[in-house]
């Protein structure tokens, strides 16, 4: 059955909604809220009927039903005020009160099961649960693993008398799941810790290497205390079968470590092992591939060669290296930029203690270059300082994941981005449960080659292994976002706040829903204070305040957030290009393209500006200088056999219009029409592309009047809008065009409501000036 609510589309059989034949992505429960509303919209629904018929057997809260009623509405543009579709009947329940119009399935000749009714009633959840079984039966049945093809004496002597297993260990593919614990340490002093802490990591490493294996990242596991920690809540909460417990000991020369495997469904120990040995850097590493080989065996894991040739390789024997090593490592965890530079000084004492320490070499030039982002670095003198140190890394060991990772990231600064996918893959394959190369390679994607459905699944993948990681969460916001997957980018946002609600970055994702979901700049920028409020001290984000105030024509808030952002990180990269802004929003054209011509590829973060180059350039008599930057940078535009995407569309246009206004039309609308092809092929460079009206830009340099007024008319109805629009050259051709001049006079009502708005909430204080306290804070 298919049923039509407004401009919308429910479709039971298909499991899908659909706004203007857009598909609307929803929870599975969210759906069935919303088809059983609609299947009992001639009646009140009370709170025990969803509960019966929703979450049969399952202790529900009534939090968790307002939220799906929450995200319900938000799915069908309704809301808790306006209450058009889902009405709140206080005391009693819910009622679907919008028109509703049932459209039949076509005739088919095969027969309808009768269990094929109401996806949002009981019936429907049996059919999905027993298919759901079904396949669940059919994928165990295809993957129960082998015998293991190891003998366990080759783990450095310790014996099979060292552990225990039950009588039947975890077999099945479903059960092939891990959470490993942090360990605890037997003493308080702070070296125990960081040894515990490091041992926990370089074991989560070695298993995440295992892809037939589940196994859950530090992100998400750090967060579980060991000692008080419901197996069963963990098992549930982060969908896995199996978890590790463990604790060190350091006692003297010696060290020992107890593990114990439990069974998440019924808390039931399925196997432990003791292993004590000398306090060397050597047993250290016998230890943890020991343990891991006995987590294999205990899971009936199949490993391969390659596998096993992993456990036979000891990243260094030097016991003070990996001493500077975990402590490093356990300070990088912690994600401050204080830390960071502290780990970096406990890395390069790793190395100092032993040259050949591959790991320690491929870390610090991963947190060096950490170092662009977290104290504002320059990119080439990072660069310069990371290079070596993977070289060197690789040398030593061709096949460590981790340098691949930092290579990738490398490449990344270098605008290498061809050779930092394959870097990035690369590492994936040695490494396949390493959430940093996910996580940098989904960046990569999402970012800078703008493939962005791809960079979304790398993400959800990556929050699949580390599912209570926030950080993590926020990448993937981006990625859906720039989908236009808002309903949910929402859900994941509100979670994240509600659980945290100090979580800055969340704040950032809030910001960013809210600024290309319909271009609603005060919301945005009150998330976006919000953002500020929790991490004042992330210059970015006072450029990104800049940009809203750019927007809407309020040059001297722009420029006091710009000259804020240079406050805070005066030696970045991004101190020119700032600059450059201030002295284009102040009128000193020449200063400011002086300014842009001398950036670095890795800082056009505005493609818009850079665009504007050409604009400017050729005012001031300067295309040429224009034109050799391009060159530099971009020197395949200017071939006629390139190849134009979501990467590389925005400098071809501008390539294009240098290449008109020189003479060259045939090859400039060559090239234009295959800029062309990108914006009008969804998802083209993303939701956030669409902020710049690329499409009438592009109508405009090819000289076609009537299709770029219409398509500045969509972007406007769209919510979009800037200021500068109104005296820019670049729109100069439709000034009498009707069309534009009733879409420029909505564009500038909207902007002067936002403009209103803003001060508002400025003078109310929930929106932040340079130099303010938001009052929330105190």
């Amino acid at each position: 059955m298919r049923y039509r609510v407004n401009d919308f589309e429910i479709d039971t059989n298909a499991y899908s909604i659909k706004h203007r034949d857009m598909p609307i992505a929803v929870e599975p429960k969210v759906f069935d809220v919303i088809v059983y509303l609609i299947v009992n919209r001639d009646r009140v629904v009370t709170r025990q009927a969803f509960f019966d018929a929703i979450w049969t057997g399952l202790a529900v809260s009534d939090a968790t039903l307002s939220n799906h009623i929450k995200f319900a509405r938000t799915a069908l543009h309704d809301d808790g005020q306006r209450q058009a579709v889902i009405k709140t009947i206080h005391g009693r329940g819910y009622q679907f009160v919008a028109p509703v119009t049932e459209i039949p399935d076509p005739p088919t000749n095969n027969p309808v099961l009768p269990e094929q009714t109401a996806p949002g009633g009981s019936q429907a959840n049996s059919v999905h649960s027993r298919f759901n079984r079904f396949v669940f039966a059919a994928i165990t049945l295809l993957t129960l693993a082998v015998l293991m093809l190891f003998i366990w004496q080759i783990n450095g002597g310790i014996t099979p008398s060292e552990s225990e297993s039950s009588e039947s260990g975890v077999s099945t593919a479903a059960d092939k799941s891990i959470a490993i614990l942090p360990f605890t340490y037997a003493s308080d002093t702070a070296e125990d810790a960081f040894f515990s802490d490091g041992m926990h990591s370089a074991l989560l490493a070695q298993i995440a290497a295992y892809p037939a294996l589940k196994t859950i990242a530090k992100g998400s596991v750090a967060h579980y205390d060991p000692a008080t920690a419901d197996v069963k809540a963990v098992g549930t909460t982060l969908s896995v079968a199996t978890v590790l417990l463990g604790e060190v000991k350091r006692a003297g020369q010696q060290i020992r470590v107890d593990v114990q495997l439990i069974d998440t469904a019924n808390a039931r120990q399925l196997w432990a092992g003791t292993y004590t040995r000398a306090l060397t850097a050597e047993n250290i590493f016998i230890i943890q591939q020991a343990i891991s080989l006995d987590i294999a065996k205990a899971l009936n894991l199949a490993l391969t060669a390659k596998q096993n040739s992993q456990h036979q390789h000891f990243p260094t024997q030097n016991l003070a290296a990996l001493g500077y090593y975990f402590q490093g490592k356990s300070l990088a965890n912690q994600g401050t930029t204080q830390d960071n530079t502290k780990a970096i000084e406990y890395l390069e004492q790793a190395i100092k203690a032993d040259p050949s320490f591959a790991l320690a070499y491929a870390e610090l030039a991963r947190l060096e270059l950490n170092q662009i982002h977290w104290a504002g670095k320059p990119v080439e003198q990072q660069v310069r300082i990371a290079s070596p140190l993977i070289e060197r890394a690789l040398a030593l060991q061709p096949t460590l994941g981790e340098a691949f990772v930092a290579l990738g990231v490398l490449h990344v600064f270098k605008q290498r981005f061809g050779d930092a996918e394959t870097a990035f893959t690369q590492a994936l394959d040695i490494i396949p449960g390493n959430v940093t190369a996910l996580s940098e390679y989904g960046n990569l994607l999402l970012w800078k080659l703008r493939r962005i459905e791809q960079a979304e699944a790398v993400f959800a993948k990556a929050v699949a292994i580390s599912p209570l990681d926030p950080l993590l969460k926020t990448q993937w916001v981006s990625a859906l976002i720039d989908a236009g997957r808002f309903v949910q980018a929402r859900m994941i946002i509100d979670t994240l706040i509600e659980q945290n609600p100090t979580f800055a970055p969340a704040y950032r994702s809030r910001s960013d829903y809210y600024y290309w979901l319909g271009h609603a700049l005060p919301a945005s920028q009150v998330a976006l204070s919000q953002n500020l409020q929790y991490s004042p001290e992330a210059p970015f984000n006072s450029m990104i305040m800049a940009q809203v105030y750019i927007l809407t024509g309020d040059t001297q808030k722009a420029v006091d957030w710009l000259a804020h952002s240079l406050s805070l990180a005066p030696g970045s990269d991004n101190m020119l290009l700032a600059n450059a802004m201030i002295a284009h929003l102040t009128g000193k054209h020449g200063k400011a393209l002086d300014m842009f011509l001398q950036l670095p590829a890795n800082q056009h973060v505005f493609p818009v500006y850079m665009f504007d180059l050409v604009e400017v350039g050729q005012g001031l008599g300067r295309a040429r200088d224009v034109e050799n930057h391009y060159r530099q940078f971009f020197p395949s535009l200017f071939q006629d056999a390139v190849n134009v995407d979501a990467s590389n569309f925005i400098p071809a246009v501008a390539v294009a219009r240098l290449m008109i206004n020189r003479g060259e039309y045939a090859r400039g609308h060559a090239l234009l029409d295959k800029c062309l092809t990108v914006v009008t092929t969804a998802p083209f460079g993303g939701w956030s592309t669409k902020e710049s009206d690329w499409k009438t830009r592009i109508y405009l340099a090819k000289g076609e009047i009537e299709l770029a007024a219409r398509s500045f008319a969509d972007y406007v109805a769209a919510g979009h809008g800037a200021d500068s629009i109104v005296s820019s050259p670049t729109y100069a051709p439709l000034k009498d065009h009707p069309v534009f001049q009733r879409a420029l006079s909505d564009m500038q009502n909207t902007l002067k409501n936002a403009r209103q708005w803003l001060r508002k909430l400025e003078d109310s204080g929930e929106i932040m000036l340079p130099g303010s306290l938001n009052p929330h804070s105190q």
